[in-house]
């Protein structure tokens, strides 16, 4: 017997979900292979360009790029996503939040990107 795709799904082993006051559930969670697709469907309506384009892209994100954000290394590279409470793969990603070890230094630098439907609203815990 296997398991339908509109079945409840785990939740990942490291997440928090939140309800925005528009009453929209988000789902901040560690990203995922999976969710390369989806983040280029949605990256030119996360933040300004000129913060984009220190993902590698403009406008949009090319395949390469987002699979490399989709499977950040563990050692130098945190990668969360807020998104809808779907599994990897099919829910649409609000924002993107990366934290990274700069290559061949000891400082570190970060970028949290929100989509325009987000951006300016107030998180309200669950």
């Amino acid at each position: 017997m296997g398991i339908s795709a509109h079945a409840p799904q785990p939740a990942p082993p490291w997440h928090e979900e939140f309800v925005l006051p528009n009453r929209r559930a988000i789902l901040i969670r560690p990203i995922r292979p999976e969710d390369a697709a989806p983040l280029q469907g949605m990256f030119g309506m996360l933040g300004p360009a000129e913060i984009r384009s220190g993902f590698g892209g403009g406008d949009t994100l090319d395949d390469a790029v987002a699979a490399q954000l989709a499977r950040p290394d563990p050692k130098t590279e945190l990668v969360l996503v807020g998104a809808e409470p779907l599994p990897p793969g099919e829910a649409m990603i609000a924002g993107l939040a990366r934290a990274r070890i700069v290559p061949g230094t000891r400082q570190a630098e970060y970028a949290i990107l929100l989509g325009n439907y987000v951006a300016g609203l107030v998180w309200a815990g669950t």
